[in-house]
């Protein structure tokens, strides 16, 4: 019995008791073991975020000359300009290609190029440039604008994707042009000629006006022209024409008659001649044109005569020896080379006159 109680209070004790010096160091020595596994536990997580951290690297990316830095988990390059939302139009260039992979310092450069189709004067072309306004696009590609041009946009203007730019050419110049002056007839009666008939004294001529004109051309076709001077720079010349109204030869012939008052017939060849330059060797405005040698008006009863033969200055009377012709009364009055010996030349009004009379015998009456 003794053995028993002595166990029940032994087990009494033992279930009362709280800590023991055994106790104490049995449980310093399970927290100690808890810390260091906390310990041991966070340096395995560090360990294992740092050695888990994703491989960066340094990108300088110029975009149209503009640069920029960042960095980047290795990537394309064309990934790389996704993720900065970065977009390329349809002529860009990238330099790398898109598809090219980088792992290190990667330099990215992209060439920001716009199409340009320009009508230059009618001539279309088109263009690629990097540019940024139609100014440097045209410095760029030495196309030059003249005083007068015109370009259907601002030279400030932005250059987009895609751009039509239209050139028109103009040129100034000054052009002559020359009108012509009509010239007058002035005409003047002469009795010295028989009636109906007429001699050109002198040929008219035709004056000139000259303006002159500011011309302004438009790619090559002419689109405005301002006169700028205008100035008379030849005169017109008055044509003048003698009109017979003297009597025909005929009717002097009839109303006189044949002369009695004469002092030599003679027997000569006759010929025919008028002011024209077959006749003549002139024409209207040379100097002495119609004057005989003895300075008189040629006209009808006008003859060259040989003055060895016949003085100047003789009255005559002539007909043909058959009598199918009279000219009638008439005086020396002029030479020709041609004209020696028994030789007259009669002057007539015109040249087909000159052709009906040919070359006849007539009969010279050298009158007292």
């Amino acid at each position: 019995m003794h053995n028993k109680i002595m166990s029940a209070k032994g087990r009494k004790r033992s279930a009362s008791r709280k800590f023991s010096i055994y106790d104490i160091y049995d449980k310093l020595n399970h927290a100690r073991c808890k810390t260091s596994a906390v310990l041991a536990g966070m340096f395995i997580f560090a360990n294992t975020v740092t050695f888990a951290a994703p491989y960066t690297v340094d990108v300088k990316l110029y975009d149209n000359g503009n640069m920029t830095e960042a960095v980047s988990v290795p990537s394309t390059v064309g990934e790389f300009l996704d993720s900065k939302d970065i977009t390329l139009g349809q002529y860009d260039i990238v330099h790398p290609a898109v598809d090219t992979y980088f792992t290190d310092s990667q330099v990215i450069v992209i060439e920001r190029v716009k199409k340009v189709i320009l009508n230059d004067a009618g001539v279309t072309s088109e263009y690629f440039t990097t540019k940024n306004t139609v100014g440097e696009f045209l410095e760029d590609n030495g196309i030059e604008l003249g005083f007068y041009d015109s370009i259907d946009v601002s030279i400030d203007t932005v250059l987009s994707e895609t751009n039509s730019i239209a050139i028109n050419r103009v040129v100034k110049t000054t052009v002559s042009v020359d009108t012509p002056i009509p010239f007058r007839t002035v005409t003047k009666e002469s009795s010295g000629w028989e009636e109906g008939s007429s001699l050109v004294v002198k040929e008219g001529k035709t004056g000139v006006l000259t303006k002159k004109y500011e011309v302004y051309l438009t790619n090559g076709v002419e689109t405005n022209r301002v006169e700028i001077s205008s100035e008379v720079t030849s005169e017109p010349v008055d044509k003048q024409v003698l009109i017979g109204t003297g009597k025909k030869a005929a009717d002097v012939v009839a109303t006189a008659g044949a002369p009695t008052n004469y002092s030599a017939v003679l027997t000569c060849t006759a010929t025919a001649y008028d002011l024209s330059f077959q006749s003549c060797g002139k024409r209207p405005g040379d100097r002495g044109y119609g004057i005989t040698a003895t300075g008189t008006q040629a006209a009808y009863g006008t003859v060259a005569v040989d003055p060895r033969v016949i003085p100047l200055g003789s009255k005559l009377y002539i007909e043909t020896t058959d009598g199918s012709f009279v000219y009638g009364y008439a005086t020396a009055a002029d030479t020709g080379g041609a004209i020696k010996g028994n030789k007259v030349d009669l002057f007539f009004p015109s040249y087909n006159d000159c052709m009906s009379f040919g070359r006849r015998s007539v009969r010279v009456y050298i009158l007292n």
